[in-house]
């Protein structure tokens, strides 16, 4: 292996330069990411870099689990792919990271996510201030400086900017775990809201907020259950934002319900989310 990968080592270094991950190269080539790394940096002279906090850089190489599911569309919905610097044609430069963050009462799920991935860093309580808005509300925030685990979800369609590229994300789940990952979603970017007609009379529906390419791969998954919903653009989101919504009511609010809440997901929702099904 080490005598194949020297032959080969230039062209690697220069994959590297061009911004793909040792993780990356090493799934690309077939070959243990260490002796790529290595190989590397015998080319470009850099020292191997410590990692600030330890995580299980793998976790989201394959989402086949009901805690990978439920956070891989948790992050699509809510969390960040950062790059510090980009190019002067706007591309990124250097190794990402991922931020995700949720009002401080729901902490709890980011408590779950440290414990998913192994992560020996701190889950940080921030102050968010929206001075359009009026109002200030206490955060809790998650973040990975790690390429490797960064390159994990970037390969699967959440990348950076991903309002205005999110797409058929969906597909890189094992079928029996799609709807920890739509569960995920709705607990980033999801509503059921319940309305008073006629009275007293009340009524559900759920809306559903995200890409367009992203919420037409949600309706055909979701159709067996929910074939009357339908996709529309906010009038008051921006071009390229992100502002679609998916929206359905009736009978098929229950039967979402009873989709994304099964007896296996064990901790992996948000209560109040959940509680507002049940009114």
């Amino acid at each position: 292996m080490a005598f194949k990968l020297e032959k080969i080592k230039d062209e690697l270094a220069e994959m590297y330069k061009n911004g793909k991950s040792y993780y990356q190269i090493a799934k690309e080539i077939g070959e243990n990411e260490q002796a790529v790394s290595n190989i590397i940096r015998s080319v470009t002279g850099e020292t191997p870099k410590k990692r600030k906090h330890a995580i299980d850089n793998t976790y989201f190489s394959k989402i086949d689990s009901v805690d990978k599911a439920y956070y891989f569309g948790l992050i699509a919905a809510d969390g960040a792919i950062v790059y510090g610097k980009h190019d002067e044609e706007d591309n990124p430069i250097g190794s990402p990271s991922m931020t995700i963050s949720l009002q401080v009462e729901d902490k709890y799920i980011l408590d779950h996510l440290k414990e998913s991935t192994s992560y020996e860093g701190e889950i940080k309580t921030y102050n968010q201030s929206y001075q359009k808005r009026g109002y200030c509300y206490e955060q809790a925030r998650f973040v990975v400086m790690d390429k490797a685990f960064c390159s994990g979800l970037i390969e699967k369609g959440i990348s950076e900017r991903k309002s205005k590229t999110l797409g058929r994300i969906l597909l890189n789940v094992e079928k029996e775990f799609q709807r920890d990952a739509i569960r995920g979603f709705f607990d980033g970017n999801g509503s059921v809201i319940t309305t008073v007609t006629s009275g007293t009379k009340e009524k559900q529906y759920v809306l559903i907020r995200g890409n367009k390419d992203f919420l037409e791969e949600l309706q055909e998954l979701i159709s067996p259950i929910a074939s009357k919903c339908t996709i529309r653009w906010d009038k008051g989101s921006t071009e390229g934002s992100g502002g679609w919504g998916l929206r359905f009511g009736g009978k098929q609010v229950n039967d979402f319900r009873d989709l994304m809440y099964h007896d296996n997901m064990g901790k992996y929702f948000l209560i109040r989310k959940r509680n507002k099904f049940f009114w």
